[in-house]
């Protein structure tokens, strides 16, 4: 089994009773390139991608209105913030550079007000254990490096649906693009572009039980599959060209464009990862089993035939 990551925002509120009111912090992490829990009414812990930037935005309300001040403890040197107060809400906002080493840290944020009341939030920052997807379609396994040591997350309890193992990976890209006038418009086109699978190894998990040549042979398909979709993309970005009456407008149309052929290869790509888990039976089939890697293969050294 295979599971592709999409991450949002992520929305955290915390809130003390006070004899006289309530006071309340809420929390919104923003372009955090990872996955959060929360552990305790007070606690987030969140696993984020090493290297990346994202922004904490804290809201403190209280009722009735007394003046809140909202303040941070912990704050590691590769985070900044300000502490900000006002009368009845108060607003304020923690920018994060996660350091390339995935550093632990903990930053405990308060909301109080004059009168003494407060209430907090204990966030807690480790970097998400990671391994970049290459390929090498003259080996006998996809030419697709998976061992058991990149799966490292915790299995559910139960097992589901005869779910025994499960990789997880992240498809992401990234582009830049210039605009040039033309005689009567503008040309928006892509001058650079990066587009990664990335095993996230901190939530692949699997069965101790089941740690089988199958069963690794099954998983390690998933995986070949998104390397498929991956330099499938990568292509269809490559020399990719729009025009507008404005650069604005050209841009936008590019940005559209980019974004549709996005999500096309993604629905591509999840219809055929479970195509591949009915047809195999999870991989208990060992004669489609046997047929499927041969497909993958074939996709792998011609991306543009996959289905």
């Amino acid at each position: 089994m295979r599971r592709a990551l999409i991450i949002g925002s992520i929305i955290f509120l915390a809130s003390g009773l006070a004899l006289a009111g309530t006071v309340n912090l809420r929390a919104w992490l923003q372009n955090c390139t990872g996955t959060c829990k929360r552990v305790a009414p007070d606690f987030l812990r969140c696993s984020v991608k090493p290297g990346a930037r994202f922004v904490i935005r804290l809201e403190a309300l209280t009722d009735p209105a007394e003046w809140v001040e909202i303040s941070g403890e912990g704050v590691p040197e590769w985070g900044e913030f300000k502490t900000s107060g006002g009368l009845g809400r108060a607003e304020a906002e923690c920018v994060f550079l996660m350091p390339p080493d995935g550093s632990a840290t903990r930053t405990v944020f308060c909301a109080q007000t004059k009168s003494g009341f407060s209430t907090s939030l204990l966030l807690e920052l480790t970097g998400y254990p990671q391994k970049k997807v290459t390929s090498d379609t003259s080996g006998e396994d996809h030419g697709v490096p998976l061992g058991w040591d990149d799966f490292r997350g915790t299995p559910p309890m139960y097992p589901q649906d005869d779910t025994v193992a499960q990789i997880v990976y992240e498809l992401r890209f990234h582009y830049a693009y210039e605009v040039s006038p033309m005689d009567d418009s503008f040309a928006a086109y892509l001058v650079g572009t990066e587009v990664e699978l990335v095993i996230r190894r901190d939530l692949s998990w699997v069965y101790p039980w089941a740690k089988t040549a199958e069963v690794l042979r099954h998983e390690r398909g998933h995986l070949a599959l998104g390397e498929v979709y991956r330099v499938l993309l990568e292509i269809q970005l490559k020399g990719l060209r729009t025009v507008g009456t404005t650069p604005d407008q050209a841009i936008t149309r590019l940005r559209e464009r980019v974004s549709a052929l996005f999500e096309n290869v993604r629905a591509r790509m999840e219809r055929t990862q479970s195509l591949y888990d009915d047809a195999t039976s999870h991989g208990k089939d060992a004669e489609a089993q046997k047929e499927w890697d041969e497909k993958i293969l074939f996709w792998l050294k011609r991306p543009s035939e996959a289905p």
